[in-house]
């Protein structure tokens, strides 16, 4: 279903500027041109279409979800846009895990508010250690809590090396995909 909706933005000459303006910010690259090319790490394109998604800003003002659930532009049905409405309710973030059922689910906790999400997980729950964050965005899914985005990733809140990283993300506030891959690729978040 998500890749509809990126279809829809991506190959709609309605937004090309939209599309240039948000692969210009995301990357910081202000020279892009529609058609050219960008650099990154292999897990940026997962976090650039997420980030597209739920946190960039079209022109209109809304994000990109929240424009094509007003709009409907594919005139889905009631049921399937429901869908998509679901999906504005959602946070990203370093979560902390405060239980794990293998398999099954998860509880977190966002430290930037302390709001704690019982989420229903299957693949992440596999590599997921009480205690440990975890970088991702949870979003609701019907009537529960679900992973959604690109691929997770944890971390280790309590180890000392780590505390400057965890100093600089509580002090950032609200983060967004961006803010994870810039940590990723240069070691800050500001």
């Amino acid at each position: 279903m998500i890749s509809r909706l990126q279809g829809y933005y991506f190959n709609n000459p309605l937004y090309k500027r939209d599309l240039v303006r948000s692969t210009r910010e995301f990357f910081d690259a202000p020279d892009f041109q529609h058609g050219g090319f960008v650099r990154g790490p292999e897990e940026s394109i997962g976090f650039y279409n997420e980030w597209f998604m739920y946190d960039f800003i079209l022109r209109d003002g809304e994000s990109v979800l929240a424009c094509f659930v007003r709009t409907n532009p594919l005139a889905l049905s009631l049921e399937e846009l429901s869908v998509y409405q679901d999906l504005l309710d959602n946070r990203f973030g370093l979560f902390e895990i405060l239980s794990v059922v293998p398999l099954q689910s998860m509880e977190l906790r966002l430290l930037t508010t302390g709001e704690t999400f019982a989420v229903s997980e299957y693949a992440a729950t596999m590599d997921a250690k009480e205690g440990w964050g975890l970088f991702g965005r949870v979003s609701r899914v019907g009537n529960h809590y679900e992973m959604v985005g690109a691929d997770s990733f944890t971390v280790p809140l309590r180890d000392p090396e780590f505390k400057p990283y965890l100093d600089k993300i509580l002090a950032k506030g609200k983060l967004t995909p961006k803010d994870v891959l810039r940590m990723l690729t240069t070691g800050d978040v500001t």
